[in-house]
């Protein structure tokens, strides 16, 4: 086997060697290559004969027989007949003649190239055939040499072979004598007695179960708490104080709880509707945050806003506005979202005059856009017609007109600003106010995105007043973070439990009314 390997030899008998196969399909392949060369050759030269006498191709055998020739001179005669049939009836220069003509024309050297292109293609069939011959009779002087080696390969192999056979006849004696003389050893006997007898355990050694449910107990509290806390680790999404306090480094006013309806009117009018509510109280919390804040005195206009839309800035800027009028300070909201405003519908107020008539110039003052609502002490300016441009009517000359009359007519203004994110409208809106809210919702926003946000913001010279989390699901899915935040609102609200029936009833006939005067006028 090694001689075999060391010479790459697979097989020495004839069915199985390699090498013998090779050599009987080269010989059989040049055999076949020699034929076709042979008829080839002929065929060539017999087309060059006849080339050489007739000057014409279309007088080879092979070429008048070939398909594509018979159906080009089959059209060519068919188009000559056309053409015999319109010079009956047209001269020479008529369209369809002349159209006729070079159809024939074209089909002439139709046919020519054809009969040239078979022609040539004889020639190279035969160039061809003798480059395959010449190369197959290489391959051919190739395998007789290789089997001529391997011939004289095999005398050496038989040669090994008939050693290795003498070797293994004088080993199997060798074993044999080997063997004899162990059985002599055994029958020996053996100078071995038993000792001391074993016992059966009373109780297994293995499983020790109360430690394997000990150590399963352990592994699974560790592997939950570990996975816990590498999820938590990977969501670096903003929704706590620590989250706002560490990384945006801005103040936090508070938590904005979920509020559990899809009325837009009770969302945006929640401290009016629902005073005693734990989203109520949370609003008043911010309004307190902001009130206890350094530049408190200095805060007559805000802005709130958010990084990306559906945030809930138009619901904090309402409450807020809601909870600030609430305290008996003359208070006014104005809806300085241009593209999509929505506090017209919290209000229920349809104008097509709004803040973008002020400011597009076809009102000219604020009177005349100003709603009162049911909530005392606040009134409302709503979009009005959506503009085409608002974000030059946000830079305009009008928009700071605007700033300085509301600023004389009322001791607190917010406005509800878009998404910093999505277009440049708040910047230019915030910076003309005493500073703005900074609406968060509860893990959407990345960590990330809002830095960005926020130092977009600063480097505009604007000042943020502080940062609120929006929408956080106390006692649902959020529960497991922020329920004592949640437990702590209500621990206060049997406070109000005496006179809620009341205060809501009357509430709701107030609402009533005011609803019923606003359908008759």
């Amino acid at each position: 086997l090694t001689y075999k390997r060391e010479n790459d030899i697979i097989s020495l008998e004839e069915s199985q060697n390699v090498t013998l196969k090779a050599l009987i399909q080269a010989q059989t392949d040049f055999d076949m290559a020699r034929s076709a060369e042979v008829t080839a050759v002929a065929a060539a030269e017999e087309a060059a004969r006849v080339f050489h006498e007739t000057k014409q191709y279309g007088t080879i055998p092979e070429v008048a027989t070939d398909t594509e020739v018979r159906k080009i001179r089959g059209d060519l005669a068919l188009a000559e007949a056309e053409l015999a049939e319109l010079l009956k009836r047209y001269l020479d220069k008529h369209p369809k003649v002349i159209e006729k003509r070079g159809k024939i024309e074209s089909l002439i050297e139709g046919l020519a190239s054809s009969q040239k292109r078979i022609f040539d293609s004889i020639i190279n069939k035969a160039e061809l055939a003798k480059a395959t011959a010449l190369n197959l009779k290489g391959v051919l002087e190739i395998r007789k040499s290789e089997q001529q080696a391997m011939n004289q390969k095999s005398i050496q192999y038989f040669a090994l072979e008939r050693e290795a056979k003498q070797s293994e006849t004088l080993y199997n004696l060798a074993l044999q004598r080997l063997k004899e003389t162990e059985l002599q050893e055994k029958d020996i006997v053996q100078n071995m007695h038993v000792i001391d007898l074993a016992t059966a355990q009373m109780s297994p050694i293995k499983p020790k179960k109360l430690l394997t449910l000990f150590l399963g107990i352990v592994g699974g509290l560790g592997a939950g708490f570990g996975l816990a806390f590498f999820v938590n680790f990977l969501d670096d999404s903003i929704k706590s104080q620590d989250d706002v306090e560490t990384y945006l480094n801005l103040p936090f006013l508070g938590y904005i709880p979920n509020i559990k309806t899809t009325s837009i009117i009770e969302r945006d009018l929640q401290a009016h509707l629902h005073p005693q509510s734990n989203s109520a109280e949370s609003f008043r919390t911010v309004r307190a945050a902001i009130a206890l804040s350094q530049r408190a005195g200095d805060l007559h206009l805000m802005a709130v806003t958010s990084t990306v839309p559906s945030e809930g800035k138009s619901l904090v800027a309402s409450n807020h506005a809601i909870v600030m009028a609430q305290t008996g300070v003359k208070t006014l909201l104005v809806d300085f979202d241009l593209r999509r405003p929505s506090v017209h519908k919290a209000f229920q107020l349809q104008s097509p005059r709004g803040l973008s008539s002020y400011l597009l110039g076809k009102v000219d003052s604020i009177d005349a856009i100003v709603h009162q609502t049911e909530v005392p002490n606040l009134d409302v300016i709503c979009c009005g017609a959506v503009p085409n441009n608002p974000s030059e009517l946000s830079g305009s000359q009008r928009m700071r007109d605007f700033v300085e009359e509301v600023r004389t007519k009322y001791q607190k203004i917010v406005f509800d600003c878009p998404p910093v994110s999505a277009v440049s409208d708040p910047l230019i809106i915030a910076a003309a106010t005493d500073g703005i809210i900074f609406v968060n919702k509860f893990n959407k926003i990345r960590r990330e995105h809002a830095r960005k946000t926020v130092q977009r913001i600063q480097d505009a010279g604007i000042n943020i007043v502080g940062v609120c989390i929006n929408d956080l699901d106390f006692e649902g899915k959020d529960s497991y973070y922020y329920s004592y935040y949640y437990y702590q609102n209500r621990y206060y609200a049997s406070h109000y439990k005496s006179d809620k029936s009341d205060s809501e009833h009357g509430k709701e006939e107030e609402f009533d009314s005011k609803k019923t005067k606003k359908k008759a006028v």
